[in-house]
């Protein structure tokens, strides 16, 4: 049978020269990956990836761009892939000096150690102030982290209309919209709203297909159409998965042959019993928590609105996390019947497409629980459900 192919009408590459390169904490490229500087975008991504090729296309021809540019996303999604390879050609056509890549949370450490200085050392703060202002392109990832802070969104504000005014560039990204992240006041959502905010979507199905393949060939292996297709419906939503899976094929069947499909069922059946779920008792109480109840509360006959919501949302969430039947969740609930605990989980699963509050709070769970791997594909499947 012959080997799967990259199908470029649905998938673009945007290369990204020098992407995530100084940067600390990042995993290395794994053997089979393509090169990690160019983003696969899929049709889900498409207004992404040409709104990131002309900011790329800027630092060269000197064109105005709109800016600022706020990239939102989930985990895996590649913001952090299309925000530093941005700062890369930046910097390659105007210079290091003129560009700076930096987390919020590095931000935010930056102005605490100029706010520390300011005894010793007179306008610390101020320095660090025209130091962003007089740069030609900010990237601030993680705008989560630096909205922890009130004096660090105080001068990301005013950083924004200083680099605005100078007509230089601005790329944020962030996990959630902007007005869904704590600490960010009116002004600084204002300034930013008025820019481009496009939200970077997880990989879907198809496009996880056609990034494996490519990191497969990359590595001069190749997978079977069927197989591969097989292997993108089981993946999370999750590049970083994608290509992390690539990597274990490729070691796991060595030799010139595609990759069968019967190879890519026994390799998803033994990577499936190796994952690890999380107790239900673990998340009963992580979401107790961030709903402010007792587990008490959350396990009760309650029928109050906060309690229903956050009942229905440990069903969906056990669901997803743990290999537990209905009867099994509704036991520890109280002895809720089959059909009950059913009905809570359609009820999250139809909302999350089109409640962006509740993907928001699912979001948050699933990093409180250490699963942020599982934020795209939650959402991903309450959009396929019926």
């Amino acid at each position: 049978m012959p080997a799967a192919r990259l199908e470029t009408s649905r998938v673009t590459p945007l290369p990204l020269p020098g992407a995530l390169s100084g940067r600390s904490g990042l995993p290395t490229r794994p053997a089979a990956a393509p090169d990690r500087s160019v983003y696969y975008a899929g049709p889900e991504n498409s207004l992404v990836a040409a709104a990131v090729a002309r900011l790329i296309a800027a630092a060269q021809t000197g064109n105005a761009v709109a800016t600022p540019l706020t990239l939102i996303g989930p985990p895996g999604s590649g913001k952090s892939l299309l925000a530093t390879g941005v700062a890369a050609a930046w910097s390659a056509a105007q210079g290091d000096d003129a560009v700076l890549s930096v987390t919020g949370l590095d931000l935010r450490r930056q102005l605490e150690r100029a706010l520390g200085a300011e005894t010793e050392r007179p306008g610390a703060v101020a320095e660090l102030a025209d130091h962003l202002a007089a740069l030609k392109l900010l990237v601030v990832e993680d705008l989560d982290a630096l909205a922890e802070s009130a004096v660090a969104v105080e001068l990301l504000t005013v950083t924004v209309d200083r680099l605005a005014a100078a007509g230089a560039a601005l790329v944020v990204t962030a996990s959630k919209p902007l007005g869904e992240i704590a600490g960010l006041d009116a002004r600084i959502v204002g300034r930013l709203a008025a820019g481009l905010n496009l939200e970077v979507a997880a990989p879907a199905e198809g496009t996880r297909r056609e990034l494996l393949v490519a990191a497969l060939a990359a590595a001069g292996r190749h997978v079977e159409p069927a197989a591969a297709a097989d292997l993108a419906a089981w993946l999370h939503a999750d590049a970083r998965r994608v290509l992390a899976v690539a990597s274990d094929l490729q070691h796991r069947f060595g030799g010139r042959k595609p990759i069968t499909k019967a190879e890519a069922r026994s390799y998803i059946t033994q990577a499936a019993a190796q994952e690890a779920s999380t107790p239900l008792s673990d998340i009963a109480a992580v979401v107790a928590r961030y709903y402010t109840m007792s587990l008490r509360t959350l396990r009760s006959s309650s029928r109050k609105a906060p309690v229903v919501l956050a009942r229905a949302v440990t069903i969906f969430l056990a669901r997803q996390l743990t290999p537990l039947s209905y009867d099994e969740i509704g036991r520890y609930l109280g002895g809720r019947d089959h059909t009950t605990v059913m009905h809570n989980f359609h009820r999250i699963d139809d909302r999350l497409p089109k409640d962006r509050a509740l993907r928001s709070a699912i979001d948050d769970l699933l990093r409180r629980l250490g699963r942020a791997e599982m934020s795209a594909s939650c959402v991903s499947k309450g959009e396929a459900s019926p």
